[in-house]
C-alpha cells in the first residue's frame, strides 16, 4: 500500500500544521513568486525540473487529497521481521534456545 500522510485541501494555500498561529507549509505546482517567510514549499507536480523525474511527493487528486510520498523507493518486507531475535546471552544462558527463523 502507498503511503499516506495528511489531508491537502488545495494548492497555494499556507497551512498551519502545528496550530502555532503561523503558516508552516504550502503546497504548489508552480512555486509563487511571492513567498511568506517561515514557510516550506513543497512542489507536488507530476515531474521534477530540470530532469522531468517522477516526483515522489504527489496528491491523490492531483490539486487536492492525501499527501503520497516516497512511491519511487522499494520497499521490502523480510519475514524474520514478524519475530524478534533472540538475544545472544538467552542463548547462552539457556542452551535449550534456538534462534529465531532468518536471525542466524
Amino acid at each position: 500500500m502507498p503511503w499516506k500522510g495528511f489531508y491537502v485541501p488545495a494548492l497555494d494555500v499556507p497551512m498551519d500544521l502545528n496550530g502555532d498561529g503561523k503558516n508552516d507549509v504550502c503546497f504548489y505546482k508552480t512555486l509563487p513568486t511571492t513567498q511568506e517567510k517561515g514557510v516550506t514549499y513543497v512542489n507536488v507536480s507530476a515531474t521534477l525540473s530540470p530532469n522531468n523525474t517522477a516526483n515522489p511527493q504527489r496528491l491523490s487528486n492531483d490539486t487536492y487529497g492525501e499527501l503520497t510520498w516516497l512511491n519511487t523507493i522499494k520497499r521490502d518486507w523480510q519475514e524474520k521481521k514478524y519475530v524478534y531475535p533472540v538475544p545472544q546471552a538467552d542463548i547462552v544462558i539457556n542452551p535449550a534456545l534456538d534462534q529465531n527463523p532468518g536471525w542466524k
